[in-house]
């Protein structure tokens, strides 16, 4: 699968580096501050001002950006649910990634 961004290029199928680990991805999501657009906007990271999340996954070895899924309101959605909702439909089975508490 391929992403193509006005100045990159993302090759996701091209994650796996070492074929005998299981974790090739570190995954996490961003907030950007936006003008007001109402609660489900609400970023805890803006005291609350409007914002949107996005997903990003970078690869562990190769530190090259392989996942952007966005943009998402900040307040209706928390980052486990950006990731069971998209990335997690796309990796094989059995394969982990690296992600914080959120």
């Amino acid at each position: 699968m391929f992403l193509t961004y006005p100045f990159c290029q993302i090759n996701f199928d091209d994650r796996r580096v070492n074929i005998n680990d299981d974790t090739h991805l570190s995954v996490d999501c961003t907030d950007c501050k936006v003008p007001q657009k109402g609660r489900s906007f609400a970023s805890h990271k803006f005291a609350f001002k409007s914002g949107l999340r996005y997903e990003v996954a970078v690869g562990i070895l190769t530190g090259e950006m392989k996942w952007i899924n966005s943009p998402f309101p900040c307040g209706k959605y928390p980052d486990v649910n950006i990731f069971r909702a998209s990335l997690l439909t796309c990796l094989d089975d059995f394969e982990r990634v690296e992600a914080d508490d959120g």
